[in-house]
């Protein structure tokens, strides 16, 4: 059958069957797959041969008397068939590209030459399409073979004119056309500069090249061509500034425009690295090239802001934003006290009309700046193009645009960008100013709803940034809500919150991320089938995100739910998931992403981990779970090691080895073997903890540990009753690490105290990023959290001692400055029967010195007032604290509730006891959870 297609191809085309040759071709190419050439050429002759026939006998109109033009010759008068015009016959011209493109692909690169420089094709013969592309084509491979046999004269003009027909068809936009004219420019900008060619022309194609990156090409497209030119052009422009070659301000001012905007896709491109020396290089660059130019550019001092939060100079970075806004016609008096969350209701139509003067007059400012900039670049263009040009040189007329990123092109996207960052970053997670956040993110939001040309025009871009903004308005509204002091401004900010989270999830209902920030928030407010349905919906989106299993259980720990099984098992899952398995690799530096990303799932599924002994403390009791302890300190200490944050622990007394050492009180058994309840059905079970986690190394195994502070205070049966007599004189941040308890007795282990704190000294005067210092504080805020989580546990099963002993290990860790540990102290000495109650409150007095609005404490406090018949007292104090932070905290108005019933106002107590049991019902096990699941996931 394979020989016999070729003989009936072969036969066709022998009998002039043109018709059937498509189809015999086919037939060829199924039984002869590897071969092209026959099959090409028999069908590209068929075609044209129809083509000739078609036109001859169109002219003539006679279909069955083909030699009629040969009705009139004689011996001195010889016709020949009509030639059919080039125009007429564009598929043999495409043809032979083609052809010479086989020749070019397979390196026969004179052939591929000697068939182009025979081609007629002229730019008038094709106006659009793939002809277009075809030209285009054909003038790169022969420039490039040019190029290949070092004519690089020729090279550069085949490039040339290539680009040219490109230009004149800007309405063409199309991979193909994209994928030779990439080609011609990058090959074009690098014989220029292996020729030491002309400044002008090499520059002229530096910014095609980048016009093209920024407006038509995929971001991801030839990325690493892109980065090749982006470095030859940053040194290119260098080498031109320092050899003075642009003494004209203006043009001076354009460069520098043009450079700073380049580095910036540049990075944006390749990554911004984690080098700080550099980082502080770029943001010296920035605060140079402020100078350099005639005005001040907006567009540099966002990239300063930028790059200052990236460091962590917040001072800076507020400044760089504040100028920028400033440069915008918004003052920092505009925008730091217009917020939805902080009116009243009488007033919102005013405060909306000031947000939208805001908007316009931040609109009409940068569309100001934008034009001029853009006339100016424009301007400065035409004067070089009038220098520069000869008529040799002429460029055919094209009218040329300014580079762009050679002037002011910010849009609404970069304000609303830059707000958000700020919103986030600056004002929220870093200095927790959230009322500012809410209001900046509000500006953001306005923004996008008044840019109707920029939905239009970019509709994806701004849906996605719309989502963004009614995302980080909700995040924003609801932790400013935590912040609100005044239960009116409370209630609006917890409104606006779910109402903005509520939108973003309408205009994008694929986003896990809002979905988790929805339910979270929805916990918050106690809407728990609303939390539910909106955490599984996220789940569902992305299933391996630890807090989001996390969320759900809390959700279903709720008394109203009455789920505490259930909460265990959706822990579970995350161990059936394998979601912890990531933490048994080496992370990579916690100031890369991949570091960060492993950082947080750290402190996620420990932070987990202990939800999943609170909720087996409550079914099962205290003394059930002491045994689970060693397990969690024996993760900790494991991560610690990855993370690199175990150097805020002496050596002598490592977690690990504290764990150990109290494994007979929890239970007697060793850290490996206390991870699971063997009988207890799988749903009890406890997470199952990773081998490489919590191994130790043999030396550490087989090595006695020291005698440690904790092991002193254990023949000290009564310290802590003397010297939290002393609680004042002892609390000094100056004073020994412990503030607690006496200072150690044995010389020994004062020396190697004081020469561990000689080299965390040293350690801690490197400077840390304010980013890598925060996450520090988390983890060692982790640690103490689980000493003071093991502290409650002792004390509940009446073990004062060991309760004791773990505040210790949290108060080293804090240096006494810690409320949380104070008020575990005051609620162990209220626990002492031996003991006068005085002490307690000096306790729960010095926690409210360190923090005055620490609601746990107000809540003992003012249970104690109640208790001692001090109602007066407990009254303010309880006030204070539903007024503020503890509005959420059933205990506080349950005792407000019974102070008035005291009192004889019953329906006031009638309320308070109605609204404790209700946010009773509603709160999940672990409250408040502030501190407890991540935001701005």
């Amino acid at each position: 059958k394979a020989r016999q297609t070729w003989i009936d191809l072969d036969t066709a085309r022998c009998n002039e069957n043109w018709a059937n040759i498509p189809e015999l071709a086919k037939r060829y190419k199924k039984y002869h797959p590897s071969e092209s050439v026959l099959e090409l050429t028999a069908r590209l002759e068929a075609e044209f041969v129809q083509l000739i026939r078609q036109i001859r006998h169109g002219k003539y109109n006679n279909e069955k008397k083909p030699d009629i033009c040969y009705q009139l010759d004689d011996p001195n008068h010889i016709s020949i068939s009509p030639v059919v015009q080039p125009s007429q016959a564009q598929l043999i011209l495409f043809s032979k590209i083609v052809l010479a493109r086989i020749y070019f692909e397979t390196g026969r690169y004179e052939k591929a030459v000697e068939w182009l420089q025979q081609l007629a094709l002229r730019l008038e013969d094709v106006e659009s399409g793939y002809g277009l592309v075809l030209l285009i084509q054909a003038r790169v491979i022969k420039g490039i073979c040019f190029e290949l046999q070092d004519n690089l004269g020729d090279a550069l003009e085949a490039y040339s004119s290539a680009l040219q027909s490109a230009e004149q068809h800007p309405e063409e936009k199309n991979k193909a056309l994209w994928f030779w004219l990439e080609d011609c420019l990058y090959r074009s900008i690098l014989l220029q500069l292996r020729k030491k060619g002309p400044v002008k022309q090499t520059l002229t194609l530096m910014r095609t090249y980048l016009h093209y990156c920024q407006t038509q090409w995929p971001a991801d497209w030839r990325i690493h061509k892109r980065w090749i030119i982006f470095r030859h052009y940053i040194r290119y422009l260098t080498k031109a500034y320092q050899k003075d070659v642009y003494s004209n301000q203006t043009d001076l001012h354009h460069r520098t425009l043009e450079l700073s905007n380049l580095l910036v896709l540049a990075h944006d491109t390749i990554g911004w690295g984690t080098d700080e020396s550099y980082l502080r290089r770029l943001a010296k660059f920035y605060y140079r090239t402020q100078k350099l130019v005639m005005t001040e550019s907006v567009c540099i001092s966002r990239h300063l802001f930028y790059v200052l939060l990236r460091l962590g100079e917040l001072k800076e970075a507020k400044a760089a934003f504040t100028r920028y806004l400033e440069m915008l016609g918004v003052k920092d008096c505009q925008w730091g006290v217009i917020s939805l969350g902080n009116k009243d209701n009488d007033d919102s139509d005013d405060d909306s009309n000031d947000m939208d003067d805001i908007v316009k007059t931040l609109q009409t400012k940068l569309a100001s700046i934008v034009q001029t900039s853009l006339a100016s670049a424009n301007k400065n263009l035409s004067n070089l193009e009038r220098i520069h040009t000869t008529n040799d040189d002429s460029e055919m007329g094209i009218a040329r645009k300014a580079p762009t990123g050679s002037f002011e092109n910010d849009t609404e996207f970069e304000v609303v960008r830059l707000l958000l960052a700020a919103a986030q970053q600056l004002y929220g997670q870093l200095e927790e100013r959230w009322q500012e956040a809410s209001a900046l993110s509000d500006l953001a939001t306005v923004i996008l709803e008044e840019s109707e040309h920029l939905k239009k025009k970019k509709a994806n871009q701004w849906r996605s940034l719309m989502v963004q903004s009614r995302r980080t308005t909700g995040i924003a509204y609801g932790l400013y809500a935590s912040q609100c002091q005044d239960r009116k401004q409370r209630s609006r900010c917890l409104s606006e919150s779910l109402i903005a989270l509520k939108r973003a999830s309408e205009l994008d209902t694929r986003s896990w991320q809002t979905f988790y920030e929805l339910g979270l928030q929805q916990l918050i407010v106690g809407d728990l089938s609303s939390a539910i349905a909106s955490i599984k919906r996220s789940i569902k989106l992305r299933n391996d995100f630890i807090p989001s299993w996390h969320l759900l259980a809390l959700i279903q720990s709720s008394r109203q739910l009455h789920a505490l099984p259930s909460s265990l098992e959706v822990i579970q899952q995350v161990h059936d998931y394998k979601l912890h398995q990531e933490l048994y690799s080496d992370p990579d530096p916690l100031d890369t992403e991949e570091g960060q990303a492993f950082f947080e799932r750290a402190d996620s599924y420990i932070k987990l981990q202990m939800t999943q002994v609170k909720i087996l403390e409550a079914l099962e009791g205290p003394e059930a779970i002491l045994k689970t302890y060693s397990g969690i300190l024996d993760t900790y200490a494991a991560l610690s090691r990855k993370t690199k944050f175990s150097h805020f622990m002496d050596d002598e007394t490592t977690i690990v080895k504290a764990g150990r050492r109290k494994s007979s009180s929890f239970g007697g058994r060793d850290a490996s073997s206390i991870i699971s309840f063997a009988s207890r059905p799988r749903s009890f079970s406890v997470l199952s903890k990773p081998t490489s986690l919590g191994e130790e190394d043999e030396e550490s195994q087989n090595s006695t540990p020291h005698q440690s502070q904790t092991s002193t205070l254990a023949s000290l049966p009564s310290a802590h009753i003397s010297t939290v007599q002393a609680i004042d004189a002892n609390s000094s941040p100056k004073g020994s690490s412990s503030t607690i308890f006496s200072s150690r007795t044995n010389s020994s282990q004062e020396d190697h105290h004081v020469s561990n704190s000689s080299v965390k000294h040293s350690i801690i005067e490197k400077k840390k990023s304010v980013y890598h210092c925060q996450r520090e504080a988390r983890w060692c805020s982790l640690l103490v959290q689980i000493w003071i989580m093991i502290s409650d546990t002792y004390r509940l099963t009446e073990q004062f001692e060991e309760a004791i002993k773990a505040l210790l290990e949290a108060d080293q860790l804090t240096k006494g400055q810690n409320a949380d540990v104070w008020h575990r102290i005051g609620l162990i000495l209220l626990s002492t029967p031996q003991e006068s109650e005085i002490t307690a409150v000096d306790a729960f007095n010095k926690a409210l010195s360190i923090d005055s609005d620490h609601v746990a404490t107000q809540i003992s406090l003012g249970s104690f007032y109640v208790n001692t018949q001090q109602f007066d007292l407990a009254e303010e104090l309880l006030k204070s604290a539903t007024h503020g932070l503890g509005w959420n905290q059933p205990e506080a108005w349950y005792l407000l509730g019974q102070i008035y019933r005291e009192q004889g106002n019953v329906q006031d107590a009638k309320e308070f006891l109605l609204y404790a049991l209700k946010l009773s019902d509603m709160n999940p096990i672990v409250h408040p959870i502030d501190q407890l699941l991540p935001r701005f996931v």
